[in-house]
């Protein structure tokens, strides 16, 4: 896992992941994960997981975010959680 690898290096902090599978919380424990946010727990609606994201990074966003999944809600969560205001480039 890239982020790891980054981790291990202090290029990285913290590594949060958010699904809606237990099967990939696992995974990511076990690749390295500092965090998951079960969306199903969290709630679906999208600002709950970004006012979540935002308390684990202690208000200031992430540095990478990925989104696999390919849905609006995902890459607007993806988004809306960067660091840097990334909403300049709608």
């Amino acid at each position: 896992m890239g982020a790891e690898a980054s981790q291990e290096e202090g290029n990285i902090e913290t590594i949060i992941v958010v699904d809606a599978s237990k099967e990939a919380f696992g995974k990511a424990l076990e690749l390295g994960a500092d965090h998951i946010g079960n969306v199903r727990e969290i709630g679906i609606m999208d600002d709950e997981v970004q006012k979540r994201v935002i308390e684990l990074t202690d208000g200031l966003g992430t540095e990478l975010t990925i989104d696999a999944a390919g849905f609006a809600s995902t890459c607007e969560n993806a988004i809306h959680n960067c660091k840097h205001d990334c909403t300049m480039f709608k």
